[in-house]
């Protein structure tokens, strides 16, 4: 729990779009196949998370160049994640949690970007610094109640110490149906959080991955720029799938 604390609570190094946001929004989506993070996971062993935040670290590390920024190394991203053992597979409930990791955004190959995504995120569960939300009420027993407040304010404010909001929800991979139609697309359009003018969120459906991006326009005047720089990500993510089979 302590670790959760100290990771979440380090400030964060400020990135252009990180600044105080205003009312306007502005969206983009992107359309990708299911089957080309399947296969990496299938490939390289990862969660079909991975191979999704590898495709954003891509294109967030081309955008940086595209717009003469500095590019830094590492992002700190906010993203849910599942805690579900495998004992408790099947079970009712969400055994959700959230983390808050480095995203590789360095000059990586896509190959590289996964392999440490793979190990960072992989770390992050196995030491239990993505902590699920109902096992906070067991600290009760032990913790001091200003720990207990501490969490309750991280737990309720996910964002604190990133830069940036990466929501992946696995949908299910079978057409669903109201009152006979089709539904056909999804399109995830997640809020911001203060101080985020951009944000990304992935829902999957029915054998597609699609992205949907949300951006201040006053901070983020661009952001066609960066759903560019996602589909060429993507593009290279679905070669090193192809390349891997």
């Amino acid at each position: 729990m302590i670790n959760v604390v100290r990771n979440t609570v380090t400030p964060r190094p400020d990135l252009f779009f990180n600044r105080k946001i205003g009312p306007q929004r502005t969206g983009r989506g992107l359309k990708v196949p299911l089957s080309a993070f399947k296969a990496l996971k299938d490939r390289f062993g990862c969660t079909v998370n991975d191979a999704v935040l590898a495709v954003v670290s891509e294109a967030l590390h081309r955008w940086f160049k595209s717009r003469g920024e500095v590019v830094p190394e590492t992002v700190r991203v906010f993203c849910p994640v599942s805690v579900r053992g495998d004992d408790s597979r099947g079970r009712i409930g969400n055994q959700i949690s959230g983390m808050v990791l480095e995203l590789p955004t360095g000059d990586l190959t896509m190959e590289d970007r996964l392999r440490r995504i793979k190990i960072t995120t992989g770390d992050l569960k196995r030491t239990r610094q993505a902590v699920a939300a109902d096992k906070l009420a067991g600290l009760a027993d032990w913790a001091p109640p200003s720990l207990l407040v501490l969490a309750g304010r991280l737990m309720s404010n996910p964002q604190a110490g990133a830069n940036i909001n990466v929501t992946n929800i696995p949908g299910p991979q079978f057409p669903l149906y109201s009152g006979g139609a089709q539904l056909l697309e999804v399109w995830p359009f997640a809020p911001l959080y203060p101080s985020m003018g951009l944000g990304v969120a992935i829902v999957s459906y029915n054998g597609d991955a699609y992205f949907g991006l949300t951006a201040d326009p006053g901070i983020v005047p661009d952001v066609e720029e960066f759903t560019a720089c996602l589909r060429e990500a993507a593009v290279e993510c679905t070669a090193l799938a192809s390349r891997s089979a």
